[in-house]
């Protein structure tokens, strides 16, 4: 079955069971059908058209197709483990352009630059983060999920700190990755007024989104907010 349908967003809340949240998402969606399980899994040389966040006894998925959503909402609907469905996310919602921007990570991140695919010879994992590599893979990931067009914002002009941060290792089911901790304050003002909105819309689809790899187990999940300075 291919994933097909317009693309949009869409957050699906499901009571937790277990600490590998892509696998009850794939539990999730072959209790709807194995044709719905199949094609989520889908090998390891695509972007998955979901993320997960592990959040106490709850894990949010972010869907990025309709399809996706409904199989994952109905499955757990027949488990027993549907909390909440939430409102289409569009572009639109997510006009943005703040001057200062403080990010703070929810789970444990390992940045990614080069392509995002999992057996891309250009990828490249970190450990620590800079405004290019995150913002040119949340790009690329707007582009995989076939949002509008947006152009790259000229990301080696914003500046910025780490005000605090910490390596820790992230467990999911039987998989242990490391992963970066903290907060990052952001100064977009050197950005020309297109390339701030562009990167206020792709900070706020990250908060959504995930960033960096891993985001099917639940790794990347962020917190962005403008601040006074």
């Amino acid at each position: 079955m291919a994933i097909t349908g317009e693309p949009h967003l869409r957050v699906i809340t499901l009571q937790r069971v277990g600490t590998d949240p892509m696998g009850q998402v794939m539990a999730t969606a072959a209790a709807e059908s194995e044709e719905a399980a199949t094609a989520l899994h889908a090998g390891g040389h695509i972007v998955r058209p979901y993320s997960t966040v592990r959040d106490g006894d709850v894990i949010r998925v972010t869907c990025m197709r309709e399809g996706v959503a409904r199989d994952l909402a109905r499955g757990a609907a027949k488990l027993g483990t549907l909390l909440h469905i939430g409102d289409i996310v569009t572009p639109e919602h997510l006009t943005w352009s703040p001057e200062w921007v403080r990010l703070s990570t929810r789970s444990p991140v390992q940045f990614r630059a080069g392509r995002l695919e999992h057996r891309s010879q250009s990828r490249i994992d970190m450990l620590f983060p800079h405004p290019v590599t995150i913002l040119s893979a949340v790009h690329e990931r707007w582009q995989i999920d076939e949002w509008p067009e947006i152009p790259m914002p000229r990301s080696t002009q914003i500046g910025g700190h780490i005000e605090r941060y910490r390596v820790v290792p992230y467990r999911a089911g039987r998989w242990v990755h490391r992963g970066w901790e903290g907060e990052i304050v952001l100064d977009l003002r050197p950005l020309n007024a297109e390339d701030r909105a562009a990167t206020g819309l792709l900070l706020r689809y990250a908060a959504l989104r995930n960033v960096g790899a891993h985001t099917t187990y639940g790794m990347g999940a962020i917190d962005v907010a403008a601040m006074d300075r």
